[in-house]
């Protein structure tokens, strides 16, 4: 039962990871009106995987780590 929740707050942490790096690198980032697009892939295939694999390593390691509250 602990390495299925750890798988789960690893995919956890891999969508959050992605969708927050996707976000803030969007928002953050100068982009041109000429720029065709390349901006966002750079964002979207580039960076986010990047935010992605930390946030999926780091869901891991909270359901691996993460104690049970005591029952009562």
């Amino acid at each position: 039962m602990k390495v299925l929740r750890a798988l789960l707050f690893a995919v956890l942490g891999l969508v959050a990871g992605y969708v927050i790096t996707a976000t803030l690198a969007i928002l953050l980032l100068p982009a041109t009106p000429a720029d065709n697009g390349g901006l966002e892939m750079f964002v979207f295939f580039g960076l986010a995987p990047i935010g992605g694999v930390i946030g999926a390593i780091a869901g891991l390691l909270f359901g691996l780590l993460r104690k049970r509250p005591p029952a009562g």
